[in-house]
């Protein structure tokens, strides 16, 4: 994993474990594991696949209607909307994420692959952290 993708609590894979990262240093990260907290080289970290059941655990509500082709996430904070959905126009990346404020702005619209994509994104724009359940 490239360090610069990497901020204080995101969610990774190691070990076959989410971990959450809980510092940062050059090429070492301070992982919170089930076991406790482990300092690891960040060449061993891995990112973790967006999948349904990773949205679901972030408290995403599925939204569908039938003018939809793929399936579609909501979440409401007291910051702004956020909506993941099935469907990307890159050609490595499955999922987008789309912010809006609370005055239904845009704030962003991006392609994404990893759950570290949808935590890092969520706080640039509304300074939230979203956390596994």
């Amino acid at each position: 994993m490239d360090k610069r993708d990497l901020k204080i609590c995101s969610n990774v894979f190691y070990n076959n474990e989410i971990c959450k990262i809980e510092n940062i240093a050059y090429d070492h990260a301070c992982l919170v594991t089930n076991d406790g907290k482990i300092y690891i080289p960040i060449s061993d970290i891995q990112p973790i696949p967006i999948t349904e059941e990773i949205i679901a655990k972030l408290g995403f509500i599925e939204h569908t209607n039938k003018y939809m082709k793929w399936k579609e996430y909501r979440l409401e904070t007291n910051k702004g909307y956020i909506t993941i959905a099935e469907v990307s126009n890159s050609i490595d990346k499955n999922w987008s994420i789309h912010i809006d404020n609370l005055d239904y702005d845009s704030c962003a619209n991006v392609d994404i692959k990893y759950l570290h994509d949808i935590q890092n994104i969520v706080w640039t724009c509304l300074n939230i952290e979203l956390e596994i359940k």
